[in-house]
């Protein structure tokens, strides 16, 4: 009776921590000014390219990605991984984080010798 209501208890100790999401942080190093069309904002980056609809950002989100400047980093929080869309790559799920340069996260990312700014 006893070993019953201990595995009881367990399970249900348990069983709330196996419905959370784990959420997997990206960093990414800007490698030219953020681009804004009608459906997507372009983030180039020196991992590639990085897609983000515009229908499914905050406008807090949007104004960080237009605020981005070369050499600076972005953390990318996200449940799922990025889908592969042609050269870029989209993220559905993404809580963004704009990071200064002297993190040491956003310094292990290493930069190419060319950076444009537009």
């Amino acid at each position: 009776m006893k070993n019953n209501l201990f595995i009881l208890v367990a399970v249900l100790a348990i069983l709330p921590l196996s419905a959370c999401k784990m959420m997997k942080t990206q960093v990414f190093k800007i490698t030219y000014s953020p681009t804004t069309d009608r459906q997507d904002v372009r983030v180039r980056t020196t991992q590639g390219d990085l897609l983000f609809s515009v229908r499914e950002l905050t406008a807090k989100d949007q104004a960080l990605l237009r605020g981005l400047r070369p050499s600076e980093c972005l953390a990318v929080k996200s449940p799922t991984n990025a889908v592969a869309e042609g050269n870029a790559y989209r993220f559905r799920e993404a809580q963004l984080k704009q990071m200064v340069q002297a993190d040491p996260a956003c310094r292990k990312v290493k930069m190419p010798n060319r950076i444009t700014w537009r």
